[in-house]
């Protein structure tokens, strides 16, 4: 699953888990996105299944819709 998740409860976005009802833990194998309905374009809250990673550390004028145009996978 790649993009946005907004089926998981907000109270269960913590990276200390649980992830039941996370992507991975409902039958995705993959996960590369942010939970929830929104996220900020230039520092995104981004996952990798249930890492937390930060694309935007050392890219000047990082932004994710354009990132994820060119290269889905880029992080």
């Amino acid at each position: 699953m790649f993009g946005k998740n907004h089926n998981t409860p907000t109270y269960l976005y913590s990276a200390a888990g649980p992830f039941d009802q996370w992507p991975v833990g409902m039958g995705f194998e993959y996960f590369y996105g942010f939970m929830g309905g929104e996220t900020d374009q230039w520092t995104p809250y981004l996952f990798r299944n249930t890492t937390q990673v930060f694309p935007w550390i050392g890219k000047q004028n990082y932004n994710l819709i354009t990132t994820w145009r060119t290269t889905p996978s880029a992080t």
